[in-house]
């Protein structure tokens, strides 16, 4: 088990603490984001960029240097063709394949360019969670944004996730939001959230 923390990582592997920080290879002790990957591997998102985290080392391997838009990460995904999609604060969504980053920002659709969650749905369609602007949904070539005004709780999306169903849920500051058939309905403490 790993919990990020604003200095660095705390692991417990048989019954012992570990703590990994910059000396081990994180690029930034600020831990914002972890996200189990393939290959028994776990990505970790810092303010100082993305490390991926191995049974045997950290290797710090993404950065602006490499070609991120930001070294601000609050979000990772690896979808299942095993491209990265990275979510930044401010300089919107990357994604490597084969090597190579490519970015997406406002100016490609996305809804705001601070990206704090990502999921792969069943037909393939990238959904991104932002702070602000709701949920932008990538499908087919096009990008569709859904806000508020479309029945979404808030436009500050905090989580996403399917459930195999065809069921997006979508975690907000003001509910969790299912989203089926083209609809959203909320959930909230009236509902028995607590």
């Amino acid at each position: 088990i790993w919990f990020g923390t604003d200095s660095g990582l705390i692991g417990v592997l048989n019954e012992q603490v570990i703590t990994l920080a910059t000396e081990n290879g994180l690029p930034d002790n600020h831990v914002n984001y972890l996200k189990a990957g393939k290959e028994s591997c776990v990505w970790v998102g810092t303010s100082g960029g993305l490390a991926r985290l191995t049974l045997v080392n950290t290797e710090p391997m993404l950065t602006t240097a490499e070609g991120l838009s930001s070294n601000l990460v609050l979000s990772v995904f690896e979808d299942r063709e095993g491209s990265l999609w990275v979510g930044t604060e401010s300089a919107g969504l990357n994604v490597l394949r084969d090597r190579k980053f490519t970015t997406l920002t406002t100016r490609n659709g996305l809804g705001s360019d601070l990206v704090k969650a990502i999921y792969q749905d069943s037909t393939g369609a990238l959904w991104t969670g932002t702070n602000g602007a709701g949920v932008t949904v990538f499908a087919n070539g096009q990008a569709k944004t859904y806000t508020t005004k479309d029945g979404l709780s808030s436009n500050v999306v905090l989580s996403l996730y399917g459930d195999g169903k065809g069921t997006i849920w979508i975690g907000t500051p003001d509910g969790l939001n299912q989203f089926r058939d083209g609809r959203f309905t909320t959930l909230t403490v009236a509902e028995g959230l607590s």
